[in-house]
């Protein structure tokens, strides 16, 4: 099964939200360093690359290969540039050298299938001594997460989908960057009405590529435990950090 971004754009912009998690761990280690322009591929309805640019108080451009994403962030953060292409595309980033202070990624790294080009073309675009920045899930994490416990369907799928930690730093250590470490989150909290929404929503990917009937038996046993006030959700992230030492 594929998704169509074009088509739950809508319900991405929805339900949706930037992690403070990710947005504080990317301040944080953006600490003492000028940051002038953040670069974020694919950056979807512009969330988190809108709250990390507000932060750090630089300018904002986002890459998305999908129009309808990108419309929607156009919508809500008209002060974003925005681009549309494909990050693995032939041209590479639609971006000149030496033109953004970080570069991230959200959530967007297992879609991509040549790791070595696209962490190539991110060193390209960065400024001297500046960071790029990949926020995925470890299988650790996949393993842990809310999603799993409710959704047991959705663990092989994940596990299949993301890209194994080491095949990413070998990736980046490949195309230049030092310094290469990976950093992580762990947020426990209950799951109220609200929360459970988006899940009923299917606003996460990975509930998209689970049967009907998974989905319908996981969100029964959710809106059992929303109901007793035991819902306990975990948010899990990886971060791997690297460092351009030179142009």
């Amino acid at each position: 099964m594929t998704i169509d971004y074009d088509v739950i754009a809508a319900n991405y912009a929805k339900y949706r939200e930037a992690s403070p998690r990710i947005i504080d761990e990317i301040v944080k280690e953006t600490k003492g360093r000028e940051v002038n322009t953040v670069l974020e591929v694919g950056c979807g309805t512009g969330n988190h690359l809108k709250a990390v640019a507000d932060s750090l108080r630089a300018a904002a451009i986002g890459i998305d290969s999908s129009s309808k994403m990108l419309a929607e962030a156009a919508r809500r953060y008209p002060d974003l540039t925005l681009l549309e292409a494909d990050a693995e595309g032939d041209g590479g980033l639609p971006l000149p050298d030496h033109c953004a202070d970080v570069v991230m990624s959200v959530d967007f790294i297992h879609y991509i299938d040549e790791f070595d080009r696209y962490f190539t073309e991110a060193y390209r675009v960065l400024r001297r001594d500046r960071l790029v920045v990949t926020v995925t899930d470890s299988a650790d994490d996949i393993e842990g997460r809310t999603m799993s416990r409710y959704f047991p369907e959705s663990r092989d799928n994940e596990l299949r989908r993301y890209p194994r930690i080491k095949t990413l730093t070998e990736a980046m250590e490949r195309a230049g960057f030092v310094e290469v470490r990976a950093t992580s989150t762990v947020y426990r909290f209950l799951i109220d009405e609200a929360g459970l929404e988006r899940y009923r929503g299917r606003s996460y990917s990975a509930l998209r590529l689970i049967t009907d009937e998974c989905f319908r038996s996981g969100i029964e046993q959710m809106e059992r435990d929303v109901a007793r006030g035991c819902c306990q959700g975990v948010e899990r992230y990886t971060y791997l950090w690297g460092l351009k030492d030179r142009d």
